[in-house]
């Protein structure tokens, strides 16, 4: 019996032994499944995913840094689609928009900011953000530096110009042709004779295009106006006469003649050298006006016994102390020259 009884208390001991085993293995199953096995059914049976924010938008246009336009049309998308978008101006709200998106404005000259977001299941994204500047001042006319005379003999003449804004490009014109880029300077080649007009605008970098600088000349042939005359009267010791010159204008365009000068060249007979050198001759000092394709005659429109007016050209002879006989009926020749600009 007590064998028995000592073979039943070593089976107790035994089987209380495995019960907490078994307890311990089941409560590792248990411990197993709420880690493991909980996380696997949750993504398996429930369909649960871990959310992201959207991509950020990408604009793919817009206005240009800088424009002239007081609106603007932007366009951009995302990858993948959202839901939908949010678009914000400058320092508004973001709201509800859609791909294009315009602002019609006017909006103001000045700096300007534009940002969209994509929003999707609660999630909004960071914002996509393009800055740009309306500019609506044209810049000022150019100023022409280096340009032909007027009237011009030069066939090939160079303009060079400036702007008081920097940064500027400029468009040339001649005449009626079509305007071209230039840069600081151009050159024309083979001018016709006649009347030309030269233009260059100014173009900033927002497309501003400023008032246009201009400048009209002649070009004429290389020739001169005509100048001849002769003494209003005879010629003594001591007299002064007026020279009665006729001035002829070649030009299609009035001509003001500022001077003329004169010099006698010989004396017939050949003889008279002595009243050659006595000969006092004055230029022509007082503008004269000649009109396209005509010619003035000085002192013709004076009434007789006028006085010659002041600056009028004139010949005087000396009244020498050596005698002068030799040069009694002699004829004097003269040479002329002169300046003239277009009237």
């Amino acid at each position: 019996m007590r064998r028995l009884r000592d073979l039943a208390s070593a089976h107790k001991k035994v089987s209380f032994g495995l019960w907490i085993l078994v307890l311990v293995a089941v409560v590792a199953g248990v411990q197993w499944q709420l880690t493991s096995g909980g996380s696997k059914t949750d993504t398996q049976v429930l369909g649960a995913s871990v959310k992201k924010p959207p991509a950020v938008p990408t604009i793919s246009s817009g206005p240009t840094d800088p424009t002239n336009s007081t609106s603007a049309t932007f366009v951009f998308d995302s990858n993948p689609a959202p839901a939908g978008y949010l678009c914000k101006l400058d320092a508004g709200s973001f709201s509800a928009c859609a791909s294009p998106k315009v602002y019609a404005g006017p909006l103001s000259a000045a700096s300007h900011t534009f940002q969209v977001e994509a929003q999707d299941s609660g999630f909004t994204s960071n914002p996509a953000i393009r800055t740009w500047a309306v500019d609506i001042a044209p810049p000022p006319p150019p100023t022409i530096t280096q340009k032909p005379d007027d009237p011009s003999f030069d066939t090939s003449p160079q303009f060079v110009y400036s702007d008081g804004e920097a940064g500027v490009t400029f468009q040339c014109q001649l005449d009626t042709s079509p305007a071209q880029s230039c840069g600081s300077s151009v050159a024309y080649k083979k001018l016709s004779v006649g009347d030309h007009i030269f233009s260059a605008v100014a173009s900033d970098r927002a497309g501003n295009r400023s008032p246009a600088a201009t400048y009209g000349w002649t070009v004429v042939d290389n020739k001169a106006f005509a100048i001849s005359g002769n003494a209003v009267g005879p010629l003594s010791p001591g007299v002064t006469q007026g020279l009665a010159l006729r001035l002829s204008n070649p030009y299609n365009f009035s001509i003001r003649v500022g001077s003329v000068d004169a010099a006698v060249t010989k004396a017939t007979p050949s003889s008279c050298t002595l009243a050659v050198a006595n000969l006092q001759v004055v230029g022509l000092s007082a503008p004269v006006d000649i009109p396209a394709n005509s010619s003035v005659t000085l002192g013709s429109s004076l009434a007789p016994g006028a006085s010659w007016p002041a600056g009028w050209p004139t010949i005087t002879m000396v009244n020498s102390a050596s005698n002068q006989d030799t040069c009694k009926n002699a004829t004097f020749t003269l040479s002329y020259s002169g300046t003239a600009t277009k009237s």
